[in-house]
């Protein structure tokens, strides 16, 4: 305080001494300087207090944000640890899912590859079948005519051939081609072991088929049944062949010796057309029979190798949804 009276007299002396004013202090002056610096002090002390308050709050808020940081790091290196699994997982997932589309993908192709197959194979077969049932329509005019033989034959026919002891050599040879294609087939006709005609007098035997001329009729209007069945053996027809072969062995020859035999002639001629037919298509019949074997087969296998890309696919499509 000193030091203030000191200045302002100083001042105030240097202001009379230019000026050629005099500068008048008194108590209150002082009383006004001592409340100046109260208030510059009470500011300064307000100043002072705030900056420190800020300060204070600034370390709180940094020690917040450093307690903060440090649980943001610790739950940082947490969820990167889990990430690595789960990337790891997943990774590992998707070999999983890549080599079992690969498998499906394999499986499907190979499915696909006997679908074709089986397609060519259906194709063949049905083809094959074609050529067969062609074959077969081309000789059923041939059946036709043998039917129409027998349906020309008459009981009384039969009935006066019964009456001959010695019958035309022609009309014999008929009835002897007739036991040939019988043998084996019809129980009235003698057979060897190996299923061949076994007869001495072929006429008496012949008598005995025409002791019942309707059955006899029967037997052979199933005649062509027993060739569809493969009942006839081969040898019945090879041992006519050279009946069928004479110049004199048609009907309209035998028509003047015997109606029955004409006709068991033109019979015999027909049926024996059908069979020659029936026989080359055997070949094409077991080539067809051995082709649906290869049908079923195939499609017994694309059958189950779809059923197995099914259960494929439905796996596959489980991993994909985990995935």
């Amino acid at each position: 305080m000193p030091f203030s009276f000191k200045t302002v007299n100083q001042q105030s002396q240097i202001v009379e001494d230019t000026l050629r004013r005099y500068i008048y202090t008194t108590p209150k002056s002082f009383l006004e300087l001592i409340k100046l610096f109260k208030s510059m002090l009470s500011k300064k002390v307000k100043h002072l207090s705030d900056a420190k308050e800020k300060y204070e709050l600034g370390v709180i808020k940094l020690n917040d944000t450093s307690e903060m940081v440090a649980e943001l790091e610790a739950s940082l290196k947490v969820s990167s640890v889990e990430v690595e699994k789960i990337k790891a997982a997943a990774d590992e997932q998707a070999k999983i899912v890549g080599a079992e589309k690969e498998i499906v993908d394999a499986e499907a192709e190979k499915a696909n590859a006997e679908s074709a197959k089986c397609a060519i194979i259906a194709t063949n077969v049905a083809a094959e079948m074609e050529s067969v049932q062609k074959d077969l329509d081309a000789a059923l005019p041939a059946v036709e005519k043998a039917e129409a033989a027998l349906g020309g034959l008459q009981v009384k026919d039969f009935q006066m051939l019964k009456a001959l002891n010695n019958p035309p050599a022609a009309v014999n040879q008929t009835f002897h081609a007739v036991l040939h294609l019988l043998s084996g087939v019809s129980p009235d006709v003698p057979v060897d072991k190996k299923g061949r005609l076994n007869v001495e007098n072929p006429w008496k035997a012949s008598l005995k088929l025409m002791s019942n001329p309707t059955a006899f009729m029967n037997t052979l209007i199933a005649f062509k049944g027993e060739i569809d069945a493969d009942k006839v053996k081969a040898g019945n027809f090879a041992a006519i062949q050279e009946t069928l072969k004479q110049e004199d062995f048609t009907p309209e020859s035998l028509r003047t010796k015997s109606s029955a035999a004409a006709g068991l002639c033109d019979w015999i001629i027909n049926i024996t057309v059908y069979y020659n037919v029936f026989v080359s298509v055997e070949p094409k019949k077991a080539k067809a029979a051995a082709a649906k074997l290869e049908l079923e087969a195939a499609n017994e296998k694309k059958a189950t190798m779809e059923a197995m890309v099914a259960d494929l696919m439905a796996k596959l499509a489980i991993l994909q949804a985990d995935f």
